[in-house]
């Protein structure tokens, strides 16, 4: 119940540092006992996460029954069965838009990698302007 009287009938859950906890990689047993006694008086349990339900699936949160799974910061929702029950797809054009940035990323990243390589481990250790210097020699470098 609320403080005003009203009936709690859903709670929405994020994943890490909530659900899951990062210093045990596990979830705590007493976050499990306190989502059966919610679904055991009716509120429905719901996972929000950035993640996508295979990289979910995989963390030991995933075996846990929740009513549904709202996934990829709200683009894909799950029913209680993780049958889908409402998504935005993403077109061929936005398709395109986000490799282009993928394969732009990834020139950028492996042209700072070289540089970094060739430099000592020193610089890199002294300065936060030696990594905001070699991601602006890469993007002169790359054409996009």
């Amino acid at each position: 119940m609320t403080a005003d009287g009203n009936k709690i009938k859903a709670i929405f859950f994020d994943v890490d540092g909530t659900l899951f906890s990062h210093r045990l990689n596990d979830v705590p047993e007493s976050t499990r006992r306190a989502l059966k006694a919610l679904r055991e008086r009716g509120v429905l349990t719901v996972v929000a996460t950035g993640r996508h339900m295979i990289e979910y699936s995989q963390l030991p949160v995933g075996n846990i029954e929740f009513d549904g799974y709202l996934t990829l910061n709200g683009q894909l929702l799950l029913d209680s069965n993780r049958k889908v029950y409402a998504g935005t797809a993403i077109n061929e054009g936005e398709m395109k838009v986000l490799a282009g940035l993928f394969f732009w990323w990834a020139k950028i990243s492996a042209t700072s990698i070289l540089w970094m390589k060739r430099s000592s481990v020193q610089q890199l250790k002294q300065s936060s302007r030696f990594r905001i210097q070699a991601f602006t020699t890469a993007k002169r470098s790359t054409r996009f």
